[in-house]
C-alpha cells in the first residue's frame, strides 16, 4: 500500500489470484525487501505509487539503487505486472517509465464510472468482456508512449473520454504488462477484472505458460519441439523474448498439427498454420475465401509479429464478411523485383471511415461491435512498420480492402 492506497485494499486479491496451493507469494508494503533478495522472483507485482506521500517536494522510493537492482532481475526473467498508482507519478526520463512502463501518467478527474473494453486479440483479454466497475474508479489519464514493442489491448471509457487501460510490452529484455484501473476494493475484486488480472499473472509467469502448453504438444511434434528448444539454448542463455517466441512457435505447430488439412502453401509455414486454423471457421460461416500467389521464400519475420498480423486480419475480415449475404474474404500475395505485396479483400455490411481508423491511435471501431475491421488495425500496422513495410486500407462499395507493403528479401 501507499499514502493514498491501503493494504487492506489489495490483501484480498492475494488469496484470489495466488492459491496457496500453486504459489509462493511474499506480500510486503516494503519495496526495499527487493534488495534483500540474491535471485529474482517468477513475478513482480506492484500496486504501490512510486511517490513516498503528498509532500512537496516528494521523494520517491524506486532510486538509484532500486531501480538498478529492478533492472538486473527484470533481465535475469522476472516478469513485471503493474497496476493501477504503479504506472504513476514518475517523470518521463526515469528509466522504469521510459524502458518498462513506456508512458507517463497525466493525472485523474474525480472519481466516475468507467467501463473497461478490451481491445483486439490478445491471451490477456480473450476470454474478457466489456464490462463497467461496480463502483465509481479513477479514470486514468496516460500518454502511452507506444514504442515498437509495446500494444494497447484494451481501454477504459467514462464522460471524460476514452484512456488506454492495458498494455504489454515484450522484448529480449523484459516482459511487463501495465494496467490502469482499481482504486477500490471492490472494483478490484470484480469478476472480470479479477479474469483480466488472473490472465495477465499466468502470462507474465513463464514458468506456468510452458508447463500448460508441453501438455497439448503431440507426440509426433517432440522431434521438432526439442530442435526448436535446443537452438534457443544453444544461441544464449535463454532470455524472455526467446522464450515468447519458442512458445509461439509451439503454438503453431499445434495448430498445424490439428490444421493438415485441407493444405495451404504460401510459402511460409507459419502463415500457413495460421490460415489453414479459420478455414474451419470460415466454412462454418459460409464464407467463400480464395487466395492467389505464394510469398516465396517467407516473411523471414518472428512468428508472434506473423501471428499479430494474419491472425488479426483474418478474424477481423471473418467477422465482418459474416454479416453479410455472399459473403467472401480474398487473399493475395504479389511481388515486384524490390517488394512483396499482401492484399486481402472482404465484404461488409457497412462502408468503413478508413481515414478516422488509420489516425486513431486506439483501435477504432465503425460503430457498436459491428464492423470490427478497428480491432487490431493499430497492432498490425505497428507490427508491419517494424518490418519495414507500410499499410494502407480503403473501402469501396462495401468491400474493405488492407494492402500490405513489405520490402522483398533479395
Amino acid at each position: 500500500g501507499d499514502y493514498w492506497h491501503h493494504a487492506e485494499t489489495i490483501q484480498p486479491l492475494r488469496e484470489i489470484l495466488f492459491p496457496k496451493e500453486e504459489y509462493n507469494v511474499i506480500f510486503t508494503e516494503e519495496p526495499q525487501e527487493i534488495l534483500k533478495m540474491d535471485t529474482a522472483p517468477d513475478l513482480f507485482i506492484s500496486f504501490k505509487d512510486p511517490i513516498e506521500n503528498d509532500q512537496i517536494p516528494t521523494p520517491i522510493w524506486c532510486g538509484d539503487e532500486w531501480t538498478r537492482k529492478f533492472f538486473e532481475f527484470a533481465e535475469g526473467g522476472m516478469g513485471i505486472l503493474l497496476v493501477h498508482a504503479a504506472v504513476t507519478d514518475l517523470e518521463a526520463d526515469h528509466p522504469i517509465a521510459r524502458k518498462l512502463i513506456d508512458g507517463i501518467f497525466t493525472g485523474h478527474p474525480e472519481a466516475c464510472p468507467v467501463t473497461f473494453k478490451p481491445l483486439g486479440k490478445h491471451p490477456i483479454i480473450d476470454d474478457v468482456k466489456e464490462f463497467t466497475f461496480p463502483e465509481n474508479d479513477e479514470h486514468y489519464q496516460m500518454t502511452v508512449f507506444g514504442s515498437k514493442d509495446t500494444v494497447i489491448i484494451a481501454e477504459t471509457r467514462s464522460q471524460n473520454g476514452v484512456q488506454p487501460a492495458m498494455w504489454v510490452k515484450q522484448t529480449d529484455k523484459y516482459r511487463v504488462c501495465c494496467v490502469t484501473p482499481g482504486h477500490t476494493k471492490s472494483n478490484l475484486v470484480c469478476g472480470e477484472y479479477v479474469k483480466v488480472l488472473r490472465n495477465a499473472v499466468k502470462l507474465q509467469k513463464s514458468s506456468v505458460q510452458c508447463a500448460i502448453l508441453f501438455q497439448i504438444i503431440p507426440f509426433t511434434l517432440l522431434l521438432s519441439t526439442a530442435l526448436l528448444l535446443s537452438q534457443i539454448l544453444l544461441d544464449r542463455p535463454l532470455c524472455i523474448g526467446k522464450l515468447t517466441s519458442f512458445l509461439v512457435r509451439l503454438i503453431i505447430l499445434c495448430i498445424h498439427f490439428s490444421a493438415l488439412s485441407p493444405k495451404v502453401v504460401t510459402g511460409d509455414e507459419t502463415v500457413d498454420a495460421l490460415i489453414s486454423a479459420k478455414l474451419a471457421r470460415i466454412s462454418e460461416c459460409g464464407i467463400t475465401f480464395r487466395m492467389d500467389g505464394v510469398i516465396d521464400g517467407g516473411l523471414n519475420w518472428k512468428p508472434m509479429d506473423i501471428c499479430t498480423v494474419f491472425a488479426n486480419l483474418l478474424d477481423n475480415a471473418i467477422e465482418a464478411a459474416a454479416n453479410t449475404e455472399n459473403g467472401f474474404i480474398d487473399l493475395e500475395f504479389k511481388k515486384s523485383e524490390h517488394h512483396r505485396l499482401i492484399r486481402a479483400s472482404n465484404n461488409c455490411a457497412e462502408e468503413l471511415d478508413c481515414d478516422a481508423l488509420m489516425l486513431s491511435d486506439r483501435h477504432f471501431t465503425s460503430k457498436q461491435d459491428k464492423a470490427l475491421h478497428g480491432y487490431g488495425i493499430g497492432n498490425i500496422r505497428k507490427t508491419v512498420e517494424k518490418n519495414g513495410g507500410m499499410m494502407k486500407i480503403s473501402c469501396a462499395e462495401h468491400v474493405f480492402t488492407m494492402e500490405i507493403i513489405l520490402p522483398r528479401n533479395l
